[in-house]
Formats: structure tokens, C-alpha cells, sequence
């Protein structure tokens, strides 16, 4: 909740359902490189009620603006834009998490002379979707190591499926090689098809609070776009390579190609506190790769209370340059965008609590805003179903570009990202690069994290605290320029290309020896 003193605080919550996917199991004809082939231990004992329902949060009463504010002020985190850090994080882990900042510090110095040896690697990416318009963070971080690593000198390639859509998993590309932006792409037809009907039984079943038994665990990972070909492969390419790397944790191509060969393989999970990364299957593969990258710090602290023990990892994240001068008033113009407005890239899915987002929006133009109205400029792809209110408010710029997207962050008041599934959040990044300030989800442990150490964004609960927030941003200009700056700097000194790809090179050689 934001109050006049500036503070965020409230309750709520929610969760969305992560993108689904997996085929059919072929009990006469296992493959050799299945789990079910070559057991790797046993799974542990069963989970509890997983930590996954069906619809996004947040719904409920709308308490007036006022109360919203009157009880902010009796804590939360600041909206002041302090320095990095001084968001209200006075607890117990906040000194263990710095204990583990300096210790990841301390070891620079190692890791940039570890580093001096790792020319010249021969490096596989494998990831089940890839291409210049393939939607999605974990597609677009694959993309973005492949090419910089083969700019620091690495041989690198891609392994990855023939499908564009990781809810159908249609077979829509040609299989075979080509090269998308210099790298080398190798693609595999998905050979399990999707059950439309036992995926829709085994989500019924974790959105009631159900744990899936182990047979339907492998059911619902067999249906994300497993390749036969892909995992052959995989074994193969381990042959010549001298690692493989695997983004992101919850699809086939990971969950059984990693087990391939594990020795050689460097899992990027992309971990999300949701029923998938409860699944034995899962957290089996994760405990036996060779070495773990994480993108945040909390995203490792996550997959300790998973895991308990983990493999060696390096949290390493993704960088991102400068954006270049952008030409706002060009972009509004072309887009039909006037007055103040909120950003939204990305897919547009429950998953990313985007039905939230727009409801949220809808009911603040309604009548929770003191202000006047405001739009909701989004970007990318997806298709959902949204009330007549809810799209009344939006403004559509599709699938852009780039620069497009740059300058639809930073002509907005504030880009908002609910999504309560998050291992780093890509927009968070380009909005603050941009200088503009962020509005997330209080219930989304990686996003608050990145906004409480930049000072670069306010965390919400609840439709009315959401309108507070998005009162005072629109109300104080100069507030608005603390927080991005404070937005942008964070960045800069964290997420340069550089500083990365150092980290991930040493995250490597964990692998390489």
C-alpha cells in the first residue's frame, strides 16, 4: 500500500499458472537417455500442497484510497528512492544475504584469473525454443549468452526443437541447421504430441492443492516438448563440446537433457517458487548437473529450501547496454499514445498475472484513480480473455521491435510487472535502463528484491494500493526521477554486459575444470 508518507505495505496475493507443456510416453520403446532408463536415485519423499492455484490474485474488495494510505504509514518500503539497499529489509536475512554478497565478492579476484583460461571454448546452448521471435525470458537470456559468448571468442551452438509455441508444441519450424545471427541453430522435431486432455486433468489436479504422483509428474514434463532426436543429440554434441548449457529449468529439453551426460552439464534454471519446482523429476535433475547458474540471489536462496544441498553455482544474471537516444514523442505519435500511461512487455498470460494487470487498470481508470484516467501500453505476444473494461484501457502496439519497446518504457509514468513467477524479469531491467520507475507484485520475492536493493520501484499488494502508487508517481514528476535513476544505476552496476559475462565465464568453469 502506498500511503502520503510514501510507504507500500497491504496483503493479497495469488499465483498464475506457468506456461504448460509435454507428449506422450512410450512405454515399449524407452529411450536410452530417459531417467526411466537409467535411474538416477531415488526421488525424495512426496511434497507438500504445492504452492500453485489456478487464478491470479489480487481480486476483492475496493477499499477507498484514503484507507489505503492511512494505513501504509505504519510501515513498509520506502517510495522515496533512497540509495540502493535502504528499502525496509530489517530482518535476520538480511545480514546472511550480505554475508553472501561478500563472500560472491571476495572471490572476483579468483574468478578473473580462472577466467584468463576460458578461450576458445566449444560451448552447446539448450533451450526448447529459440529464434528473433520467439516470446519469452528464458528465450531471450539463451539468445543473449549464445551470441555474447561467441563474441568473447567461444565456438558456440544451439540445440534446440522445431516448435514456435510452447503451448501446442506443433512442429512449425524446418528441423535441420541454420544460423540466426551468426550462431549455428540445430533443430529436432518434438516427437511426444500433447495431450490436450491429461494436461488438463494433471492442472485440475495441482490447482486444487494436489501433489502428482511420479508417474504424472512425467507425464506433465513428457508434454513440454520432449524430442527424441534432441536428446540423442545432446549425446552426441557432449561428445565435441566441452559444455552444455541448459535454460530453463521446468521443459523436457532440460529435465531429461541434462541427465544425458551431467558431468558436462551447466543448468540455468530459471527457478519460480510454483508446483513444477516441487516435482521429484525436476529437483532430481537439478541435484545432479555438474553446476547450477542462478539469475538472482534469491533465486538461489529458493532452490536451497528446495533442494537443501545444491550443486556448485554462480549467480550470474543478464546484462543489458545502454539504450540509445529514443524518440518518445515519435513513438506516441506512431502508437496513437497520449497522456500518461502504464508499460507491459512480454507474454500475455496468467502466468504473468497480465488479467491482473488489466483489471487492476480497468479499476483504477474507473474510479480509484484522483487523477483521471490512464492507458495501459503493452507489448508482445499472447492471447487471453479480458472483461469489455479491461481492454478499454489498453493500448495494443503488438510484437515490436527493439527500440519500440525502449521507447514505450521510458515515455511511461511507471512499467508495472505483477507476475508472481519470476527467477529476474527481463522488463524490470530494460524499464529501469530507460529511467523509468517500476510498480510489482509484494508477493513476488525476486522482483521486490530488485526494487528494496535499487530503490528503483514500489511493491503492491492490492488493487488500492496499486492506485496509490500510481497517484503519487503521476502526481510528483521529481519522485518519479529519483526512482529511475535509482533504476538505471542499479543496472548499470550490476547487469553490464561485461561484469556478466565474467560471472558466467567463471560459472563455466565450474564445468570446464
Amino acid at each position: 500500500m502506498v500511503g502520503s508518507d510514501g510507504a507500500v505495505s497491504g496483503r493479497g496475493g495469488g499465483h498464475g499458472r506457468a506456461a504448460d507443456a509435454v507428449p506422450r510416453r512410450d512405454t515399449a520403446h524407452p529411450s536410452p537417455h530417459r531417467p526411466d532408463a537409467a535411474p538416477l536415485g531415488q526421488s525424495g519423499a512426496r511434497r507438500s500442497r504445492p504452492a500453485l492455484r489456478g487464478r491470479a490474485a489480487g481480486r476483492g474488495r475496493h477499499r477507498s484510497g484514503d484507507a489505503a494510505m492511512d494505513r501504509a504509514r505504519h510501515g513498509g518500503a520506502s517510495l522515496g528512492g533512497g540509495p540502493a539497499g535502504t528499502g525496509a529489509r530489517a530482518s535476520a536475512g538480511q545480514s546472511a544475504r550480505q554475508w553472501k554478497c561478500a563472500v560472491v565478492r571476495g572471490d572476483r579476484a579468483g574468478a578473473r584469473r580462472r577466467r584468463t583460461r576460458l578461450t576458445g571454448l566449444r560451448l552447446g546452448l539448450v533451450v526448447p525454443r529459440y529464434g528473433l521471435d520467439i516470446v519469452g525470458g528464458a528465450e531471450t537470456h539463451c539468445r543473449e549468452y549464445a551470441e555474447r559468448l561467441a563474441g568473447r571468442g567461444h565456438a558456440v551452438e544451439v540445440l534446440t526443437t522445431c516448435a514456435r509455441d510452447h503451448f501446442t508444441w506443433r512442429n512449425e519450424l524446418p528441423q535441420g541447421t541454420s544460423r540466426i545471427n551468426g550462431i549455428p541453430v540445430h533443430r529436432y522435431p518434438v516427437t511426444r504430441r500433447r495431450e490436450y486432455t491429461t494436461m488438463t486433468v494433471l492442472h485440475a489436479r495441482m490447482d486444487a492443492g494436489f501433489a502428482l504422483d511420479e508417474q504424472g509428474e512425467r507425464r506433465w514434463v513428457e508434454n513440454t516438448g520432449y524430442s527424441e532426436p534432441m536428446m540423442e543429440a545432446i549425446a552426441t554434441a557432449a561428445e565435441r563440446l566441452d559444455a552444455l548449457l541448459f535454460i530453463p529449468y521446468l521443459f523436457a529439453s532440460t529435465v531429461y537433457g541434462a541427465r544425458v551426460r551431467p558431468e558436462k552439464s551447466l543448468v540455468v534454471p530459471c527457478l519460480h517458487n510454483e508446483a513444477y519446482a516441487r516435482f521429484g523429476l525436476i529437483q532430481e535433475t537439478l541435484r545432479v548437473a555438474r553446476a547450477l547458474v542462478f539469475n538472482t540471489e534469491a533465486e538461489r536462496e529458493l532452490a536451497v529450501r528446495l533442494l537443501g544441498q545444491v550443486p556448485p553455482n554462480r549467480v550470474v544474471g543478464i546484462g543489458f547496454d545502454a539504450p540509445p537516444p529514443l524518440d518518445v514523442a515519435a513513438m506516441r505519435t506512431r502508437r496513437g499514445l497520449s497522456g500518461d500511461y502504464v508499460a507491459f512487455a512480454g507474454r500475455r498470460e496468467i502466468a504473468k498475472n497480465f488479467p491482473l494487470l488489466v483489471e487492476w487498470m480497468a479499476a483504477y481508470t474507473e474510479g480509484l484513480s484522483r487523477r483521471g484516467p490512464a492507458a495501459l501500453a503493452i507489448a508482445g505476444s499472447g492471447e487471453t480473455t479480458l472483461p469489455p473494461s479491461g481492454t478499454a484501457v489498453l493500448r495494443d502496439l503488438g510484437f515490436v521491435g527493439d527500440l519500440e519497446k525502449l521507447a514505450m518504457f521510458a515515455g511511461a509514468v511507471a512499467t508495472a510487472q505483477l507476475s508472481l513467477n519470476e527467477s529476474f524479469s527481463f522488463i524490470l531491467m530494460e524499464s529501469w535502463s530507460c529511467g523509468t520507475p517500476a510498480i510489482v507484485h509484494a508477493n513476488c520475492e525476486v522482483t521486490r528484491r530488485h526494487c528494496e536493493d535499487s530503490g528503483g520501484g514500489v511493491w503492491v499488494r492490492e488493487v488500492e494500493e496499486f492506485a496509490a502508487a500510481l497517484d503519487r508517481l503521476r502526481g510528483d514528476g521529481a519522485l518519479r526521477d529519483r526512482l529511475g535513476v535509482a533504476g538505471r544505476r542499479y543496472v548499470e552496476q550490476r547487469y553490464s554486459w561485461p561484469a556478466v559475462l565474467g560471472r558466467l565465464e567463471d560459472a563455466i568453469h565450474l564445468v570446464t575444470g
